[in-house]
């Protein structure tokens, strides 16, 4: 259920044509919906709350933002954080594009265990 998961978050960021299907057909297509709108809702409420922080304290930034709201060492902590998301988003397309490539053509590819 995570692997749909984070199929389904990376498929929001932009990666929807090779990330849905695989994600419906892990966990069916009822669950794969169910997940789809939950992340999705999820995703729409944590921007409307970034938006109205960012309004409120009149930053331009994420940055700025944590600044304002935690200090100086946030900026270090959340710049750091966004660059492991953004090196996780990147695995995460790379393990996903090798499994639909995998079982798009099985017998082209010699599993490594064997």
């Amino acid at each position: 259920m995570v692997e749909a998961a984070l199929s389904i978050i990376s498929s929001i960021i932009g990666g929807g044509i090779i990330s849905i299907p695989y994600a419906m057909t892990t966990n069916g297509l009822y669950m794969g919906a169910m997940i789809h709108l939950t992340i999705m809702t999820c995703l729409m409420f944590t921007t409307h709350l970034y938006l109205s922080a960012k309004a409120m304290y009149d930053v331009n930034s994420f940055s700025e933002l944590c600044y304002m709201c935690f200090g100086r060492s946030s900026v270090y902590v959340i710049n750091l954080l966004i660059a492991f998301v953004i090196f996780g988003i990147l695995t995460l397309y790379m393990i996903l594009f090798a499994n639909i490539s995998k079982s798009l053509l099985p017998g082209s590819f010699k599993d490594i265990n064997n």
